[in-house]
């Protein structure tokens, strides 16, 4: 009985503190505004950059096309895309690197990494890996 009693207070309980805690979390998360003059730009930008994925971007570049501060740039373009401006990149780089591996006849992978901006070959082989569970040089062997 001393069970039942208690029931409803302890339900009550738990959905204040479910309450209380979704409300914090929502207040914390603090999505900024877009809106259409900003999405354009963003849209934009991001096609020039991913169209020209060779080339050694940053995001100060970035922002600066878009008249923003590099941070405001970086949350404007995750909350519109999902994805940070230099993970996209990456991704667009490695992209363009698979269809360099199989599409060309054997180039080094220095020369893979220096067509893609990188400065440093070992950097272009540990990004590849993380994007594709393997080396560019097992990525070549493997789907020719």
């Amino acid at each position: 009985q001393t069970k039942e009693a208690y029931y409803e207070e302890i339900l009550d309980s738990y959905a204040v503190q479910f309450l209380t805690m979704l409300a914090r979390a929502i207040h914390t998360e603090q999505r900024p505004e877009l809106n259409s003059a900003d999405q354009n730009k963003l849209y934009r930008i991001r096609w020039q950059v991913l169209s020209n994925a060779e080339k050694r971007w940053t995001v100060e570049e970035m922002a600066e096309m878009a008249s923003l501060s590099p941070s405001r740039f970086h949350a404007l373009y995750k909350a519109l895309f999902g994805s940070s401006p230099m993970q996209d990149l990456i991704h667009a780089k490695m992209d363009l690197a698979k269809t360099i591996l199989l599409l060309e006849s054997k180039p080094t992978l220095s020369e893979v990494a220096e067509r893609l901006g990188y400065k440093n070959t070992q950097h272009f082989i540990v990004q590849f890996k993380a994007a594709t569970g393997m080396t560019p040089g097992t990525y070549r062997k493997n789907n020719r």
